[in-house]
């Protein structure tokens, strides 16, 4: 069944956020630290995923690039600048993180579960929720294929990115409908290239997320299951013990995770543009990214049972599937340095 096996994960909702609220920087200390090191000349490194933090930042005029197409930007109202550098999946996230290019990234909490069997010393300082858990993800097949349900997929070749969100709900999928693992065979393949697998023939089924779903459908493709019911779509937001045991990078990191909470906010009460901007980006129609904009707006949550739980339940599952050497207690992927911060954030 298992075809290259991943080490880490896919991201798991479509959207940080849309713009932000500029917090003076004075008013932001890390939480890490006594008092505010100057961040003046300082950049923070960002691993982003397919310019979802990046694009909503620069169209809210938060940030501002130091140049035409420069992926480097000055932030409104803070002393340091910003670098994204975009990857097509959390894997070559964590890999950034742990290569040293990165101190910050986001990922899925599946991402974690990991890169802490391979040890990795990058813990997760803070989550969201999309207000409609699961909804970005979807198994996807075509009309033709005379599969109708996920206990079809009995015997098929299914594309899906192992170690990875998309695999947990393919794995609960399989055994709520009672088919064993080995039932299937699974194409190692990310979103964008099983839906590319799926369009030429080479596999019978993918499980995509957003905006790859959407795009699925516009190409005539249906949708046997969405992730509503089997997976959180907790969003993490990482980073390596290093870095949170910097000053300058950890009082970093509490900024931009105050500018993220800022634009929840913002991306709230403006859904006209964030709607336009998923349009802009991603090349679906408006109905399209009505729908993707009400599924992925995103709540910080602060880190606790209810988060913890639910990673253990997906170590679980991937154990049970024989891709964990052995169980592994997943709260230790956790940091709750920055809880305190998070807790004061504005409820959306």
């Amino acid at each position: 069944m298992k075809g290259n096996i991943g080490i880490f994960s896919t991201l798991g909702a479509l959207a940080v956020g849309a713009s932000l609220v500029t917090i003076p920087a004075a008013a932001s200390a890390s939480v890490t630290s006594k008092s505010t090191p100057n961040l003046s000349g300082y950049t923070l490194n960002v691993g982003d995923i397919s310019n979802q933090l990046e694009l909503q930042l620069v169209e809210s005029g938060e940030i501002t690039p130091l140049s035409s197409g420069s992926s480097t930007f000055t932030v409104k109202g803070f002393p340091f600048q910003v670098s994204f550098t975009q990857f097509p999946a959390g894997p070559e996230v964590l890999a950034g993180i742990e290569g040293g290019s990165l101190q910050f990234g986001v990922t899925t909490d599946t991402a974690m579960i990991f890169a802490q069997q391979a040890g990795l010393p990058i813990k997760t300082v803070a989550v969201t929720i999309p207000q409609k858990p699961g909804a970005l993800f979807s198994i996807v097949t075509s009309a033709k294929s005379g599969i109708s349900s996920v206990a079809g997929l009995k015997g098929k070749t299914v594309a899906v990115q192992t170690g990875t969100v998309n695999e947990y709900l393919l794995l609960s999928a399989l055994e709520k409908a009672k088919l064993k693992y080995t039932q299937v065979t699974e194409d190692n393949l990310t979103s964008p290239n099983g839906l590319a697998a799926l369009k030429n023939g080479a596999v019978d089924a993918a499980v995509l997320q957003e905006p790859y779903v959407s795009l699925a459908k516009l190409a005539g493709y249906k949708v046997i299951t969405s992730g509503a019911g089997y997976v959180q779509g907790y969003q993490a937001l990482d980073a390596p013990t290093s870095a949170l045991n910097d000053p300058k990078t950890s009082a970093a990191i509490g900024d931009f995770l105050t500018l993220l909470d800022g634009a929840e906010v913002w991306n709230k009460s403006h859904s006209a543009q964030a709607i336009a901007d998923i349009v802009k980006q991603y090349g679906v129609p408006t109905a399209f990214a009505t729908t993707l904009h009400a599924d992925s707006e995103p709540v910080f949550t602060t880190i606790g049972s209810a988060v913890e739980k639910a990673t253990q339940t997906e170590e679980g599952i991937f154990f049970g599937a024989g891709e964990l050497a052995k169980n592994l207690n997943t709260n230790s992927i956790y940091s709750t340095v920055y809880n305190a911060e998070v807790a004061k954030f504005p409820k959306i």
